[in-house]
C-alpha cells in the first residue's frame, strides 16, 4: 500500500502501468488477507468457547482485529492527504477493511447462537418443557454475561465496552426469543403462569441482578410489551375463570354423591363436629391460585381474587341449589334413616359454610383494598345466608319429627 502510494505521487510516463503492475503483482496478498478474515472472524464467532481453554487465541486475533483498524486509519488518512489532482484513480486496494465491525457482527451472532442452541434443545413434548426451557435461558443469560464480565473484560479492549454490548446483545436476543414463545407457545394456561412468573423474576440475583454484573437495571427496557403481558393476563384470568368453575362444579358433584351414598357419612374434625371434604377442597383450590397470582404482581393478585370470589358467589346458589334438591329427595321418603342422614348432613353443610367464610378471611387479610371490599362483604353474606337456610333445613327435620312421632328423638 505503501509503495503504491508513493508510486501515485511520481510524475512519470509509466505511472498508471507501474501502478496497475503492482497491484497484479501482489494480488495474493489480498487472498491471504481474506483467508486471514476468515480465520479470525471463525475465532471471534466461538469467542465463548475458546476463550475457557485458550484465551491467548482471541487475544491474537483481537490484536488482528486492531492492526487492520490502525491500517485502514492510516490510508484514509494518507487518501484525504493525497494530491488527488496527480492520480485521480487512486485508490488503496482493499481498504478499508473494517474488521471491527465485522467483529461486532460476529459477537452478536456467537451471542443469538447460545440462545439458538438453547431453543433447538427445547423438547415441546414434554409436560414441563416450557419451565425447563425457561430456566436453561436463565443458566445460559448469566453464564454468557459471567464470560464476558470475568474474561472478556481482560481481554478485549477497554473500548469495545465488551460486557455492556454483551448485555445488549443477550437482551436483545432474549426480548426476541420470549416474544417468539408468547405468540405461539402460551396455549396452556400453566405455561402462561411459567412465563409470567420468569418475567417477573429476571431481574433478581440469578439472572440480570446478579451481584458480580452490577447492571443498571432501571435502563434496561421492558423484555416483553406491556400491551403483550396484559394481554397474556387477560387469557389467563379467563382460563382460570373456567378452571375455577369446573373444579368447584366437580367437587360439588362429588359431595353429592357421597349425600346419596347410605354408606356415607359426613366427616368429623378434631372437635367431633361434621363436615364434608368439599369444605377442604375449596379452600385449596382458591388459595394455591391466590398464592401463585401473588408470585407475579400485586394487580394480577387482584384479577385473580377478583375472579374467585366472583366463582364462590356463584357457587353458594349452585350448593343452596343441591341441598334443596337432597331435601326434597329425603322427606319423599318414608325411611326415618334417611331423614336420620339428611339431619346430620345438614349440620356439616352449616359447619362447611363457617369454613368457607374462614377461607374470605384469610382472603381479606391479605389482599383486602377498597374495591374488594365490597366483593367480600357479598360473599361473606352468601355464605351466612346460606348457613341460615341449612339451619332451616335442620329445624324442617325436627318439625317432621315432632309432627309425625309427636316428641323429639
Amino acid at each position: 500500500d505503501n509503495i503504491l502510494y508513493e508510486i501515485c505521487k511520481q510524475e512519470t510516463p509509466t505511472k498508471v502501468t507501474d501502478f496497475n503492475l503492482l497491484k497484479t503483482y501482489f494480488n495474493d496478498t489480498e487472498d491471504l488477507a481474506m483467508s486471514l478474515r476468515k480465520k479470525v472472524m471463525e475465532v471471534i464467532l466461538r469467542s465463548f468457547y475458546i476463550v475457557q481453554d485458550n484465551p491467548s487465541m482471541l487475544d491474537i486475533a483481537l490484536r488482528i482485529v486492531e492492526r487492520e483498524e490502525s491500517q485502514d486509519a492510516f490510508h484514509q488518512q494518507m487518501g484525504e492527504h493525497s494530491e488527488k489532482s496527480l492520480f485521480p484513480e487512486f485508490t488503496i486496494p482493499d481498504r478499508p477493511r473494517k474488521w471491527r465491525s465485522l467483529c461486532y457482527e460476529q459477537l452478536e451472532r456467537a451471542v443469538l447462537s447460545r440462545i439458538e442452541s438453547v431453543i433447538k434443545n427445547a423438547d415441546s413434548g414434554q409436560s414441563d418443557w416450557l419451565y425447563n426451557h425457561m430456566e436453561v435461558l436463565r443458566n445460559t443469560v448469566v453464564g454468557v454475561l459471567l464470560i464476558a464480565k470475568q474474561t472478556f473484560t481482560k481481554i478485549f479492549p477497554p473500548f469495545y465496552n465488551i460486557f455492556e454490548r454483551c448485555v445488549k446483545l443477550i437482551y436483545l436476543c432474549l426480548s426476541v426469543r420470549l416474544q417468539e414463545i408468547a405468540d405461539n407457545d402460551l396455549d396452556l394456561k400453566k405455561n402462561k403462569f411459567i412465563f409470567l412468573d420468569w418475567l417477573n423474576q429476571y431481574m433478581d440475583d440469578k439472572c440480570f441482578g446478579h451481584p458480580d454484573f452490577k447492571i443498571d437495571l432501571k435502563r434496561l427496557p421492558p423484555l416483553i410489551l406491556d400491551e403483550t403481558i396484559a394481554d397474556i393476563v387477560e387469557c389467563y384470568i379467563e382460563e382460570l375463570t373456567v378452571e375455577v368453575r369446573g373444579k368447584l362444579f366437580n367437587n360439588l358433584k362429588c359431595d353429592v354423591a357421597d349425600w346419596n351414598d347410605i354408606d356415607k357419612t359426613p366427616l368429623r374434625d378434631n372437635c367431633d363436629y361434621f363436615y364434608t371434604v368439599m369444605s377442604i377442597n375449596v379452600h385449596q383450590i382458591i388459595t394455591l391460585e391466590v398464592k401463585n397470582a401473588s408470585r407475579i404482581n400485586a394487580s394480577m393478585t387482584r384479577q385473580v381474587v377478583l375472579t374467585c370470589v366472583k366463582e364462590l358467589r356463584l357457587y353458594v346458589k349452585s350448593y343452596h341449589n343441591a341441598v334443596v334438591e337432597l331435601k326434597s329427595k329425603c322427606f319423599s321418603s318414608n325411611d326415618d334413616s334417611v331423614i336420620d342422614r339428611f339431619s346430620m348432613w345438614c349440620l356439616a353443610f352449616v359447619n362447611n359454610t363457617y369454613k368457607f367464610n374462614d377461607l374470605v378471611r384469610v382472603l381479606e387479610s391479605h389482599y383486602m383494598d377498597s374495591c374488594l371490599s365490597s366483593q367480600f362483604e357479598e360473599l361473606t353474606m352468601g355464605f351466612n345466608k346460606l348457613a341460615l337456610f341449612f339451619c332451616k333445613f335442620h329445624l324442617d327435620v325436627v318439625w317432621r319429627a315432632i309432627n309425625k312421632r309427636g316428641f323429639f328423638t
